[in-house]
């Protein structure tokens, strides 16, 4: 592989601003990988909706096992949770419609079934929704689905998606500490909520390339991955707004990709993308805006690709030494500025009524830091900014209901009067960018998050009496 082409393909990635890191493996080694400060790959990352390509490998391990095939009627498994009017298109939906994303549905039979009242099944809301379509004949991005295969799991087994994993994937790629989401029924969340690293990500993806073979273990029949990967869904979501690679066509909770490749696709640009010609895995965590996730991808085929060689090339050590120097000073970009006021001294500011009830505010800078202390209705905290590095500190600052979250900040004062800055959530793609104005006397915050699933971004803003 070329190692300028490489970082000419780290670049690209740089330039798009939020990627927050990347492992790239190569006929079963990592060729390079890097992760832009404040994040790590090796600390755990929400992975979104590439959660769903774990539990379809679930799925794959149970047909394995033959504790069920995919076409085993749905209404077969969950009887209980049956709707007390069952309609045609309902009574024949099966396992690989689910997988699919073909159930039938014509919106996300989860964002319409949840919340539920007190006492109903998930499941049983999910097929309580209507099947205007027959399954097989019409794709939609469905959670729900996804949800019912974890459900599934957790019927056949008596365990959880994660703990029914756990010793059959999990142990086997070296993932250690993995976590998912559950809701009150002690079902993992298999559409969603699964934090893993970088690099366990791109596990995933190897597992695939190699046929479902981890070193001397059979993990997952080579038939299931041959299934899993080919298209299913000729008609995937949003292609149009999304662009090309939304356009290729959906496996079993796989998407496939342009030249012929296919990928693991969280929100926000969570990826495991499986190059099989080139024998190869690029994963990617990063909290890019879900209307830019083709910009990722196309640096992918417009500068990756162009590394990748079948025959020796020149060596070029001088090259793969400032490629490894670069991926080793990576960093979110930030605003420059001029570093900390020289005499700033321990303020405090009554605030107006704002949306995080917060009464007052004391700003403290020193060489080092800026620190904010609030007081209201969520208690007292504090937000660490860092000059010069990145700060962590646990805060309730743009956190609502007194969950504490962890964050890493870092700013620059740009003039002896205000402050640009951005706060990042830990393992996760969510980032808050402020500005900070103590002009004429006063106190003024203005923020906003980068990415959501809510379009427009909320606007939060503190100003003092």
């Amino acid at each position: 592989m070329s190692s300028h082409q490489l970082s000419v393909f780290v670049s690209a990635l740089a330039e798009l601003c939020d990627i927050h890191g990347f492992v790239l493996i190569r006929h079963g080694k990592v060729i390079a990988e890097g992760s832009w400060a404040p994040y790590s790959n090796d600390e755990p990352h929400s992975l979104f909706s590439l959660s769903k390509s774990f539990t379809a490998t679930a799925i794959g391990m149970a047909v394995d096992e033959g504790l069920l095939t995919v076409d085993d009627r749905v209404l077969d498994i969950f009887s209980d949770d049956a709707p007390d009017v069952v309609s045609d298109h309902l009574d024949n939906l099966r396992v690989r419609h689910l997988l699919s994303m073909t159930t039938g549905h014509a919106v996300d039979s989860l964002s319409v079934a949840v919340p539920l009242p007190q006492g109903v099944s998930w499941v049983r809301g999910i097929l309580g929704q209507p099947f205007p379509h027959q399954p097989g004949t019409h794709f939609v991005y469905n959670s729900g689905a996804t949800y019912v295969l974890s459900a599934i799991i957790t019927k056949l087994t008596r365990v959880s998606l994660l703990d029914y994993l756990t010793p059959r994937l999990f142990e086997p790629l070296g993932i250690r500490n993995a976590t998912w989401s559950a809701n009150d029924e002690g079902v993992n969340l298999g559409e969603f909520g699964l934090d893993l690293t970088t690099e366990d990500a791109a596990k995933l993806g190897l597992l695939y390339l190699q046929h479902g073979r981890w070193n001397d273990q059979q993990l997952l029949s080579p038939e299931w991955v041959a299934e899993a990967t080919r298209t299913h869904a000729s008609q995937p979501v949003d292609a149009q707004l999304l662009g090309p690679d939304w356009d290729q066509g959906y496996g079993y909770q796989f998407w496939r990709c342009q030249h012929g490749f296919y990928r693991g696709d969280g929100a926000f640009g969570q990826y495991s993308i499986v190059m099989e010609t080139h024998d190869a895995v690029l994963a990617t965590t990063s909290g890019v805006d879900n209307d830019l996730l083709q910009l990722p991808l196309d640096a992918v085929w417009s500068h990756l690709l162009p590394a990748f060689h079948y025959a020796p090339i020149p060596d070029d050590s001088e090259g793969l030494a400032d490629l490894n120097t670069f991926c080793g000073q990576l960093e979110i970009a930030l605003v420059p500025g001029a570093g900390a006021p020289a005499m700033v001294q321990s303020r405090t500011f009554g605030l107006q009524p704002n949306d995080g009830g917060w009464i007052s505010v004391t700003v403290d800078v020193d060489r080092e830091s800026t620190t904010l202390q609030l007081t209201g209705s969520e208690g007292v905290t504090r937000l660490l900014v860092g000059h010069h590095d990145w700060i962590e500190c646990t805060t309730l600052f743009t956190s609502f209901g007194g969950v504490q979250l962890d964050v890493r900040s870092r700013g620059s004062w740009q003039t002896s009067v205000t402050m640009t800055a951005r706060m990042s959530y830990n393992g996760s793609p969510f980032t808050y960018d402020f500005e900070l104005d103590l002009g004429h006397g006063g106190f003024r915050l203005v923020g906003s998050s980068n990415v959501g699933f809510v379009k427009p971004l909320s606007v939060t803003e503190l100003l003092s009496n």
